[in-house]
């Protein structure tokens, strides 16, 4: 996956939040990352993380990501 500066990237599947800081740092304060997951614990606890290190560019959502989230889109790449 090409993930270059300025793209907006949503993830499906925040898990520990770690892959989201990934693409986070690949996309720059430019781009965007949208992360989603149905698990609520999970995507409180990674947009804490990634507040603490000041990861201004991505958010987890509590959604579920086989149906339309159109919050933050539009996207330019998805990861899975």
């Amino acid at each position: 996956m090409a993930a270059g500066t300025n793209v907006n990237v949503v993830e499906f599947g925040t898990g520990s939040g770690c892959s989201g800081a990934l693409l986070a740092h690949l996309v720059s304060t430019n781009g965007q990352v949208t992360s989603l997951d149905i698990d609520r614990y999970l995507t409180v606890w990674a947009d804490l993380i990634h507040h603490e290190r000041s990861a201004a560019n991505i958010r987890a959502f509590t959604a579920d990501g086989t149906t339309s989230f159109t919050e933050r889109g539009p996207d330019d790449r998805t990861v899975g």
